[in-house]
């Protein structure tokens, strides 16, 4: 099985053409170069010689064709070049192809830093072998890998001979796995154990393709910063889902706790490319193990063994010979090798460590909407020294508002810096005169909850406030940035990597952007009923996944015990409390914490400042009951008599303040 290089990452594709590169050889100067479409049809010949070399010339009739139709699509897509070998008489002598990495998994994984990549069709003819020239085409492969913004390489390679020559380029054992099959996976051992662990093959529903594509953000984000992870990960990873379920025999499983909560996961699918394939599956037939995922605290080893147990005896019963698996993390695979008997095989790794792309003005693809890299630049200039946020931390200051600032209490120096910078570029927006302050009196009829009953007219009118909405919040006042500041602040040494934190209501994403704020570095994803409201909360680069929702419907995408915490403020107001509470029950799992706001009854009695909009307070005993009939017990309730103001209804420009109560609650 002649090499085949992958590599890991994210950036922009720049085609740049890596320098020729001349070889003395006893025949000879030999001239490797990068070249065109004109040499499409070398390549064709030299991939089926390839083969022919290791004994495999059973191709498919229209090999030829499938393999310009490959090159057509990866010189569009994914930064393609050949690179020949060429002799002194214009011969060519040997050639290899590279290109970005697209096929047997998620391409979502690693730093905006890099960039997966493949070689395949490295060819010599007999005659010029041995002279160093395959080295050639190799060196000039790493450096063009280098240009895309590659740092890292995997590779499959044919023989020992073969072998020898990716060593002295800088390969060895990597993170790439292989497993024969029918294999010893666990041969004898049957681990799933009923008191333990379910473990269940998943058909093609929301819920569980949700699951897994959080599941990989997870793996994905571990010992990663968030700015450093690619923001479209969950859709790319449904995308794929979706793809490799109609065309390559997807399958996931995932094994569940006693308490019906999902504590594993893992799926698998025909490997496909990355390099056109030409043989019937008969003749080569590999499966992709992939997204192997164990919840923190829990034996991996057992899991992992049941998990995969599945996945190889299913991909067995498709025809396949092999299941190849790039590991997530040297934990993963030293248990897939000393549990499941995987193997590096002749499977390489090479770090290519392009340093030049972690320089000053490097792309950032994470960046706030309408900011950009000098604009970062400037900012971490005038910052004091001991400040250390990364690109997209600094984007998130640049774009937060008044009441965000205020209720991160920074510093008076470093709050100074990033004001006077919002001044410069137009950003800063004025908390006592804005859209907000100067549209009390007509602001101050409001509007009526109960005509605003059906799903879709509550949508039109968020819909049509979402331009607005961060100037409403800002004018009147809005004290609950202050206290989830506090509420995430002091939980703040037990998030880690693989929290999961789902903002229900959350509009266009402030809240999130308080949460990143506060250093939040684990999964954060953002659901409303408002498409206006998601589209703006997109633009803050803060969420990993965002979604219309109509909570009140329930939250079906969700499976049971899902999140660690769940965050609903501002909006219970609009919901049915007793069933959307039962839900937010349902999805986190025992131990998991509430965060959330009601509007308060007046201590005092008196007329609610919304009552001419038919929206009324609850009681705090009234509050307790609801949470408690949920399931949950009560960590902390603040009240808060002004969480915001509301204008007046006697239109005379007057503000109202709106008393809170300020919950957090733990699933019991």
């Amino acid at each position: 099985f002649c090499g085949f290089i992958e590599q890991l990452g994210m950036m922009d594709i720049h085609k740049r053409s890596c320098a020729g590169l001349s070889l003395e050889t006893t025949d000879g100067t030999i001239t490797v170069k990068p070249v065109g479409q004109r040499s499409d049809e070398e390549v064709v010949r030299h991939w089926k010689n390839m083969w022919a070399s290791v004994g495999c010339s059973s191709f498919l009739l229209d090999c030829e064709k499938k393999t310009l139709d490959f090159i057509d699509e990866a010189r569009g897509k994914l930064g393609y070049q050949t690179f020949i070998a060429e002799a002194e008489d214009g011969s060519v002598v040997g050639s290899a192809s590279c290109q970005i990495w697209s096929g047997p998994q998620p391409q979502a994984a690693e730093s905006k830093f890099s960039q997966t990549g493949t070689i395949w069709a490295v060819f010599v003819h007999p005659e010029y072998r041995r002279r160093g020239i395959a080295s050639c085409l190799v060196e000039n492969c790493i450096k063009h890998w280098r240009s895309l913004g590659c740092n890292q390489a995997v590779l499959l390679f044919a023989s020992e001979e073969g072998k020898r020559v990716y060593q002295r380029l800088g390969f060895g054992a990597g993170l790439m796995l292989v497993q024969d099959l029918p294999g010893k996976i666990g041969a004898g051992t049957n681990c799933e154990r009923e008191e333990n662990f379910k473990i269940t093959e998943e058909g093609h529903t929301n819920k569980v393709d949700i699951l897994l594509a959080h599941n990989v953000r997870l793996i994905q984000g571990e010992g990663v910063l968030h700015s450093d992870v690619q923001q479209s990960v969950i859709e790319d990873t449904l995308a794929f889902i979706e793809d490799a379920r109609q065309r390559l025999g997807f399958r996931a499983f995932v094994a569940y706790n006693s308490h019906g909560e999902a504590i594993a996961s893992v799926c698998c699918q025909l490997w496909e490319g990355p390099f056109p394939l030409v043989f019937d599956s008969s003749v080569l037939c590999f499966g992709s193990l992939w997204g192997l995922y164990v919840s923190p605290g829990l034996d991996k080893k057992e899991l992992c063994l049941a998990l995969v147990q599945r996945c190889a005896a299913y991909l067995q019963s498709i025809g396949c010979m092999k299941i190849i698996t790039l590991c997530s993390n040297e934990e993963i695979k030293e248990v897939l090798e000393t549990t499941c008997h995987f193997e590096s095989g002749n499977a390489m790794v090479m770090d290519l460590n392009p340093k030049e792309c972690f320089q000053r003005g490097s792309p950032n693809t994470a960046l706030a909407a309408n900011v950009t890299k000098d604009m970062v630049d400037e900012l971490r200039d005038d910052l004091p020294t001991s400040c250390c946020f990364s690109d997209t931390h600094c984007s998130w200051l640049l774009t937060a508002n008044h009441n965000q600032l205020k209720a991160l209490g920074l510093k008076e120096a470093t709050e100074k810096v990033v004001l006077d910078h919002q001044r410069r570029h137009g950003i800063w927006v004025d908390p006592s005169d804005n859209w907000f302050t100067q549209n009390l009196e007509r602001l101050g009829s409001g509007f009526d909850l109960k005509k605003l009953s059906r799903p879709e007219l509550l949508a039109a009118k968020f819909d049509k406030l979402a331009p607005k909405y961060d100037e409403w919040t800002l004018g009147n006042r809005s004290k609950i940035e202050s206290w989830l500041v506090r509420t995430a602040t002091a939980r703040m040494s037990q998030f880690k990597m693989t929290t999961r934190i789902i903002d229900i209501c959350c509009g266009t994403g402030l809240m999130g952007q308080v949460l990143r704020l506060c250093r939040f570095q684990g999964l954060l994803t953002g659901h409303d009923i408002s498409e206006e409201m998601i589209n703006i909360a997109k633009s803050r680069k803060c969420y990993d996944h965002l979604s219309v929702v109509d909570a009140n419907a329930g939250l079906p995408l969700f499976p049971n015990g899902f999140a660690d915490i769940m965050l609903c403020s501002g909006a219970m107001e609009l919901l049915d409390a007793k069933a959307v509470t039962a839900e937010f029950s349902r999805i986190l799992h025992k131990g998991g914490e509430l965060w959330i706001t009601f509007q308060a009854m007046h201590c005092k009695g008196g007329t609610a400042p919304t009552s001419h909009q038919n929206v009324y307070g609850i009681s705090q005993a009234s509050l307790e009951a609801l949470l408690e009939d949920a399931g949950f017990e009560m960590l902390d309730i603040d009240y808060c008599p002004d969480a915001f103001y509301t204008p007046a209804p006697s239109c005379d420009k007057t503000l109202l303040p709106v008393p809170y109560f300020l919950v957090c609650c733990r699933k019991l």
